[in-house]
């Protein structure tokens, strides 16, 4: 064999798993990028859903008292209900409905990274 190219073979050979390591740290960071993607969508859809649950809350709570009955808000608790949500506070103000309502992410470890997702809305006539 030349001496040249045993010197140069020598020098690949003595790189090898150099491309096992850079694939790895590759498919690590596209992993953590994915996983970064999803938690934010998760986050995304679930602000959407307890802002609509807010919304609803204090739409059925102002109609409720647009019908005359006092007590509202067990009309919006029960909507936050079936929203998945949890109605935290109801306030009646004349002729108008504030309500605040929270929800859990749908994973136990993203609640314990980020926590509830609340949202507020008022509705009167």
């Amino acid at each position: 064999m030349n001496p040249i190219a045993s010197e140069k073979y020598r020098e690949i050979s003595a790189d090898r798993g150099n491309t096992t390591i850079t694939v790895l740290i590759g498919c690590l960071s596209l992993t953590s990028f994915f996983l970064f993607c999803s938690v934010g969508a998760q986050f995304a859809v679930t602000s959407r859903e307890v802002n609509n649950a807010a919304d609803a809350s204090a739409l059925a709570g102002a109609i409720e008292l647009s019908h005359g009955i006092s007590q509202p808000c067990s009309k919006a608790k029960r909507i936050a209900q079936l929203n998945e949500s949890r109605l935290t506070k109801c306030t009646v103000s004349g002729s108008t409905v504030v309500v605040s309502v929270v929800k859990s992410l749908p994973t136990s470890q993203l609640n314990n990274l980020i926590g509830l997702v609340s949202a507020s809305a008022k509705a009167g006539f």
